[in-house]
This record gives C-alpha cells, structure tokens and sequence, in this order.
C-alpha cells in the first residue's frame, strides 16, 4: 500500500484562491467559453458536463490581476484534476495543455480551455478510520462522512465530512478541533483508506455576555443580560453564532441564545469573542459606543 500526502493538501482547505471583489482598474474578468478535454470519452457524459460547468462558473465568478493567463492555466489544470478527483480518478494528469485568449470586450476575456487527461484507475473507498477521538464513538463519526464503503472515491463527499466533523465538535465548543485525514492507496485493488487523525483540543464554555456603549433605552442591557444568564457555562455552540449571522432568517423564528445575539446585533456596534484560555471560557464581547473604545459594565 501507498500512503498519500497529496490529498490531504487538497482537504484541509480549499485549493483555490476563493472570489473576491473586483477593482476594475487592475482587475479582470475571465470567462471560459469552450473547454474540450480529450481522453475522457470514457467517462460518464454528465460527469464530464458537470465537471466543466463547475469551471466555466467559478472562473466566471472570479476576479483576477492583470494578463497573467499562465497563472490561469495553472489553475485550471489544477481544477480539472480535481475535477476528476470527484469520479473517483484520483491519480488524473493533465497534459498537452492549451489556454487560447478568444475575443473580449473590455475587462471581460473569453478563453478557450484544450487539455488532454490521463485518468489512471478509478478508485473506490475501502473503508474510513478515525484515531485520537474520545468525545464521540467511532460510529457516530463515521455517520459524518457522507461517502459509503465500496463507493466511488469522491473527494468532494471527504471535504463535506470534514466540514461535518467540524460542525458535530463545535457543537460541544471544541472549536480549535482539527481533523487530519491520511490516506493509503492499495493500487492492486484500486482502494483507498482513509484514517482521520483526531485532534479535538479543549473544550469551551459560554461566558458573558458584555455591552458596552450607550444603549437605545433604559434596561435594555440589563434585561438582555438576563435572558443570557440560562447559558452561562454550557458547552459553547459555535453554529448558534454562525445561525444567527444568517440575517435573512426571520428574527420571530429565533430562540434562546440566537434570539439575545440577534437583538444585539441588530443594533450594529463591534464584536469579539474574548477566549479565556486558562478557564475555557468564551466572553461575547459587544461594543457600540462611536469610536470603538469604551468601559466594560
């Protein structure tokens, strides 16, 4: 068996630089109108659509500076081998690369995307491990890892468990909790293991909850104060906070601790979640007075 580092470069995070907000003046545009990807003709027709329509997206959706159409080529080459990382190819190479510049207006380019790949072995999932967790059963965990035993590897499906692992400990307030996932390859049967190395660091606790800056009227600080008494010292949740940013969501529908963050955050002002590192405790620390610097009450 072969042990991989390679995939667990591309799990721990993204692989990609993500969208960001363009400066025209420095900035371009890309749209990839025609990607023709030779040696793929055996693979599935939709899985191959899907996975040049994910490019042609997220190209479009991205700015980039100035001309450099080598970095680009870089990019897609690496996005197509990932692609195909999706159907279970996880040894793809890309080779006889082309990037053609089409006609463009202004900072928008059109480019035409040519690429032979060497697929390899189509890999399945031999079965999933996990190594120092003590807070849930290896079952349980395993629950989060939405790709079954046998399966066709898809590395989207590992990076989705890990983001599942993640939400399942920061639940409890293990929010410095790191998942590790190793691999080992078995080219003979065209399997691939993976073992998560579990780091679940310490877990943390709800604090207080601490308003400073003139408040819209009377008691309000107190009142609120009151309601977050309940909470203190239990497990800290970290998607109740991520829930609560969610301000498309109807604030009548909100409960318990989002209902409080929620009428605090409504009323704008700084905020920062101070760690006590010693007591494990995580203050929620709000803060509307004009120039930022006020007096803890």
């Amino acid at each position: 068996m072969e042990k991989c580092t390679a995939l667990i470069l591309l799990l721990l995070g993204s692989s990609f630089i993500a969208a960001q907000n363009c400066d025209h003046d420095a900035a371009d545009h890309v749209q990839i109108a025609l990607v023709e990807l030779k040696g793929a003709e055996n693979v599935e027709p939709n899985a191959v659509a899907e996975l040049i329509g994910d490019l042609q997206s997220r190209v479009s959706d991205e700015c980039r500076p100035g001309d450099d159409l080598k970095a680009l080529g870089d990019e897609l080459k690496e996005r197509i081998r990932d692609g195909f990382q999706w159907f279970g190819y996880f040894k793809t190479e890309t080779t006889d690369f082309e990037l053609r510049e089409l006609s463009g207006i202004g900072h928008d380019k059109r480019v035409q995307v040519t690429a032979r790949v060497d697929l390899g072995r189509q890999y399945h999932l031999a079965h999933v491990a996990f190594t120092g967790g003590k807070v849930f059963p290896a079952s349980e965990l395993r629950d989060a890892i939405p790709m079954k035993d046998a399966a066709v590897f898809d590395i989207r499906l590992v990076r989705d468990g890990l983001k599942n692992l993640r939400k399942k400990y920061g639940s409890l307030g293990y929010i410095n909790f790191t998942p590790v996932p190793n691999t080992e390859i078995d080219d003979e049967q065209k399997l691939i293991t993976i073992t998560f190395d579990l780091d679940e660091g310490d877990q943390f606790r709800v604090g207080r909850l601490i308003l400073e800056g003139p408040e819209p009227y009377p008691g309000f600080y107190e009142k609120l104060k009151k309601e977050w008494a309940p909470y203190v010292g239990r497990p800290l949740d970290q998607s109740i906070w991520e829930n609560t940013l969610e301000r498309s969501q109807d604030p009548s529908s909100l409960t318990g601790q989002e209902a409080v963050l929620r009428s605090v955050l409504d009323l704008g002002g700084k905020f920062e979640q101070k760690l006590d590192l010693t007591h494990k405790i995580a203050d929620f620390h709000f803060d509307f007075t004009p120039d930022g610097a006020g007096a803890e009450q």
